[in-house]
């Protein structure tokens, strides 16, 4: 063997243990930087998902039938309670009633009346035309005095009691007379109407002609 061939031996015995070194020396690297060394080694496998379960069906509730039984009609809204009536207007109406008698006005007196109290107006005034109608002679009516006061609460609408002190007057030539005297007291009963606020009824009456 020559030098030169013991040398060329030489170099492509170190050349070979560098390679070597180098290929054991690159998993040892690269194994330090995470997920680079282990691509470069070799792609891990995959792993598939597992689906999730799907929910089982709710069963389907059938709706309920109406009862077969006949249906009940709707109740009907109450009746709403009548419109109040104050005192102090059922005075009122009772003091224009006295008032149209003093006047001779007795279709304006029957006017703010209703039911039974429209009888006895008409009762009233028939007897103060009678008096007149006997003498000959024209009668008028003067209201000395009245009275009025609640009297006890009715079902509907607002009791006044009135007391009265009531002169049938007539005429003889120049001179006015008395020829009757209403003295007495009498409850009149005032309602509220589809006419507005009326005499519906005169009760306990004493002294005047309303039988």
């Amino acid at each position: 063997m020559t030098d030169r061939e013991g040398s060329g031996r030489g170099r492509r015995s170190i050349a070979k243990a560098f390679a070597i070194a180098a290929v054991l020396a690159v998993p040892v690297v690269l194994g330090g930087y995470g997920w680079l060394g282990w691509t470069l080694r070799g792609t891990p496998q995959q792993t598939t998902p597992t689906p999730s379960p799907t929910p089982a069906a709710q069963p389907t509730v059938p709706p309920t039938a109406a009862p077969s039984g006949p249906t009940r009609a709707a109740t009907p809204p109450p009746t709403p309670a009548p419109v109040g009536v104050s005192q102090g207007a059922a005075q009122g109406v009772v003091r224009d009633w006295f008032a149209a008698l003093q006047a001779g006005d007795y279709q304006g007196a029957e006017s703010l009346t209703a039911g039974n109290a429209t009888h006895d107006t008409r009762t009233m005034t028939d007897a103060i035309q009678r008096e007149a109608g006997q003498r000959g002679v024209q009668a008028s009516v003067a209201v000395k005095r009245l009275d009025l006061a609640p009297a006890t609460q009715p079902a509907q609408g607002q009791a006044v009691r009135a007391a009265f002190d009531i002169s049938v007057n007539v005429k003889v030539g120049p001179v006015t007379v008395p020829a009757r005297q209403f003295q007495g007291s009498a409850t009149y009963i005032v309602q509220q109407t589809a006419a507005g606020l009326k005499i519906a009824d005169i009760r306990d009456a004493q002294g005047l002609p309303t039988g």
